[in-house]
């Protein structure tokens, strides 16, 4: 998979759509992922097609007040709202035009 998955940002949280048709092992190994556990922000890998998320840091979890990773992952998100479906769209059809680079 050639494109990189780029960063929003909303105030003090990053948030990271995940593309279409790709999996929790080819975003990034986990141990990759790690290295955002460093950071004081919240970083969320959500995944839109599934919607479920993927992956998250401490300070993510923590803000999603989620007893652990695994907890995080196996959460449901079909009930999302209209608006947030377009906003990812939107998202996704950027991403895959090649535009990494905007702001929320």
């Amino acid at each position: 998979y050639s494109q990189d998955v780029k960063v929003t940002r909303n105030r003090d949280t990053v948030a990271a759509p995940a593309p279409r048709s790709i999996s929790s092992t080819r975003i990034a190994a986990y141990e990759q992922l790690e290295v955002f556990n460093l950071l004081n922000h919240s970083v969320w890998i959500f995944d839109y097609i599934e919607k479920r998320m993927r992956w998250g840091n401490e300070p993510a979890l923590e803000l999603w007040n989620a007893e652990s990773l695994q907890e995080f992952q196996e959460r449901n998100f079909h009930d999302i709202s209209t608006a947030s479906c377009k906003r990812f769209e939107e998202w996704l059809s950027r991403i895959q035009a090649g535009d990494h680079h905007f702001h929320e």
